[in-house]
Formats: structure tokens, sequence, C-alpha cells
């Protein structure tokens, strides 16, 4: 299922809509062996909340709110709106693209998560750390990544490919672009990006290391969490 889910994420990736027709049979047939025909939201985590992932690193990485409606549009293009398990494409253009507030996003995510429609929740939770201030933002990572550990264990591949990457992404922007954000200095705080080694236990070790350069902060930002 891994190598599946990752061939979708490349064509999403790589694939602003000129490029998209071509590979829309193969596409169908990736999409088809991934999603059962009456999925369970658990089950639908591994090969859907991926794409958020992936697009959401995109949008840190400087993608525009054009780009990521462009991919958006690819994945409609393979599955249509009334076949979106928690109608996930909406769920991601609200998360991503939209001016929502980060505070309802999560807020929203998490309810759902509660619900059990883990899928809908993962995705409106990406949006909302994506979107909160640095320090609630971190918190907000905490929690989620627990939560991506547990639901890509069996898939450490897709973890190192995909999952790990959008936090290290999110550290070294806000490393590069904050100035006097952290109490540490500069050169220290982006050597703990190096804890980012591609598994669960390096992201956890990422995210403690930034909340000790942070200090205070991160505790005011849990604090600060509806």
């Amino acid at each position: 299922m891994a190598l599946d889910v990752q061939s979708i994420v490349a064509r999403v990736k790589d694939s602003p809509a000129e490029h998209a027709r071509e590979k829309l049979s193969q596409m169908e047939s990736l999409t088809n062996a991934v999603l059962p025909a009456k999925p369970n939201s658990i089950l639908i985590v591994t090969p859907i909340v991926p794409l958020a992932i992936r697009l959401a690193f995109l949008q840190i990485r400087g993608a525009n709110a054009d780009s990521i409606k462009a991919s958006l549009g690819v994945i409609e293009s393979v599955i249509p709106p009334n076949s979106q398990p928690e109608n996930f494409v909406s769920e991601i253009r609200r998360a991503l693209v939209d001016d929502a507030d980060w505070q309802t996003l999560w807020s929203d995510g998490c309810r759902a998560i509660q619900t059990h429609e883990f899928v809908r929740g993962c995705v409106l939770c990406i949006g909302g750390l994506s979107k909160a201030p640095t320090a609630q933002s971190l918190y907000m990572q905490v929690s989620m990544a627990r939560n991506f550990e547990g639901f890509f264990k069996p898939l450490r591949s897709l973890y190192r490919d995909i999952v790990s990457p959008f936090f290290l992404a999110y550290w070294e922007r806000t490393i590069t672009e904050s100035t006097g954000l952290f109490r540490t200095a500069e050169a220290y705080t982006q050597r703990q990006l190096q804890e980012a080694d591609g598994t669960p236990e390096g992201t956890r070790r990422l995210l403690a290391a930034m909340r000790f350069c942070f200090g205070n902060s991160a505790a005011e930002g849990r604090d600060g969490m509806a």
C-alpha cells in the first residue's frame, strides 16, 4: 500500500494540471487499489492523510494558493466529490487555502477525531497547526505527532518520506524567518534540526528540542489553547 500512496502523492506534487490528464488512468488504478469500497475512517488515514500532509509541506516550501488548488483539482479528477471519504478534498481546501481561523480548524479537527472521523480530523488539525502562532503550533504538533506515529507505525517508509519532512520543513522555515523568537542562539537552534532523522523518534526529539529552545513560550502556547 505504501508504494501506491507514494505514487499518488508524487503525481500530485509534480503535476500542475497540464500533466494531470496523461497520468489520470494510472492514478485511477492506484486510487482504486488503496481505497476500500466502504471505508472505515481509520483504514483510510494512510491513503488519504499523506496527501494533505504533502500539500501542507509544499505550502511551507512556498507553494501558493493557486498551486494548491491545482493539485486539489488533480485529486478531484481522480476521486469525484461524491466518492471522497469524509469530503477530504473540501476539507483540505478549507484547511490550507481558505481564510479559516486556526483555532476553529483545530477545535473542529479534535472533535472529528473524537467522533472517529479520523481523516477529516487529521486534515483540519494539519490546517490548524500550519496557521497557528508558533508557540501554539508547537503544542499542537506534539499532539499530532503522537497520532501520526500510531497511524503510520506499520508504514515506516511513508512516515520517513511524507510525515517527517513536514515537521522538519515547518521548523526550518520558522528558524529562518523568525528573529528573537527562540531563547537559544540561532546556530544552536539550527543544529537541533538534525534530530529529524525520518523516524517517529526523531520527530519527538525535534519537537522536544524546539520546546527547549522556546523556553517559557512553549508553556504559554499550551496555556493559550482552547
